[in-house]
């Protein structure tokens, strides 16, 4: 991890996260797009930051004869980003659990949604810790060999 703080994909990520977010913001203010239109526009302006900044950071403009297929690609990326999320948090949290019983991330939305900011972060706060325990608890490696668990 040492001497990456400025590397070139630093430079990569941050021209890309930028860019994608500056079109993300004015997509979703303009009230043109959808969720999947403003998500595919994130990724496509992602590829186009990212080339744009490797394009100055080597004066190479063949990397410009990539953007074409990443364009394509950022379609289908753009719209998985909304289809996979809204899969996993409604249809198969309904699907397991027969909308009998209500799921801790479903709570946590419930209370978002509902304006309840301070209960829905505490809640998001109190997941991330029992992530973190149960990950720091799961290393069963003695030796530290073979590798598992955070540490």
């Amino acid at each position: 991890m040492q001497g990456t703080l400025f590397s070139v994909s630093f430079w990569l990520s941050l021209s890309g996260g930028l860019l994608a977010c500056l079109a993300m913001i004015i997509a979703y203010k303009s009230k043109a797009f959808s969720i999947y239109g403003v998500s595919i526009l994130g990724a496509s302006f992602h590829n186009i930051g990212q080339v744009i900044a490797i394009t100055w950071i080597y004066q190479q403009y063949f990397m410009q004869l990539f953007l074409p297929i990443l364009l394509a690609l950022s379609i289908v990326s753009g719209i998985l980003m909304v289809f996979m999320p809204t899969i996993s948090t409604f249809a198969i949290a309904e699907l397991l659990t027969m909308n009998n019983i209500k799921l801790f991330g479903t709570t946590i939305q419930e209370n978002i949604n509902n304006s309840m900011w301070n209960y829905g972060a505490a809640l998001s706060l109190i997941m991330l810790f029992l992530i973190g325990a149960t990950t720091l608890l799961a290393s069963d490696d003695k030796d530290h060999n073979e590798g598992g668990g955070l540490w």
